[in-house]
């Protein structure tokens, strides 16, 4: 029973969240503002996310390669997301509703 509530579910396919959970579509449309607002962070936060949060690397083979330890590394890392956040909320307006979900937000092209 424990190893069956570990096991890792697969997310939602974007299609089918879109049928099931309409409240979803403000924060993957969001993801539309990601691109110019990661360019206007610290290169170093801007290339952590990157490379942990969008291109999948292990947080431990991230402290390894650059010599930190794992400790440093998600320190760096849940920094980096709070500036992320700050920045997103700043740069494309983000409104969040009664709930503090995303309810809208302006969109911004790439430059």
């Amino acid at each position: 029973m424990i190893d069956h509530a570990r096991k890792p579910t697969p997310l939602p396919l974007h299609s089918d969240i879109e049928q099931e959970q309409p409240e979803y579509a403000a924060v993957d449309g969001l993801a539309s503002c990601l691109p110019r607002v990661l360019t206007e962070l610290k290169p170093q936060d801007s290339e952590l996310i990157k490379v942990c949060d969008i291109q999948g690397m292990s947080q431990q083979e991230y402290a390894t390669q650059h010599g930190l330890t794992l400790a440093a590394t998600k320190s760096r890392l849940l920094r980096a997301r709070s500036k992320l956040k700050d920045q997103l909320s700043v740069s494309c307006q983000v409104k969040l509703d009664e709930n503090q979900q995303v309810c809208c937000f302006t969109p911004r092209k790439q430059k």
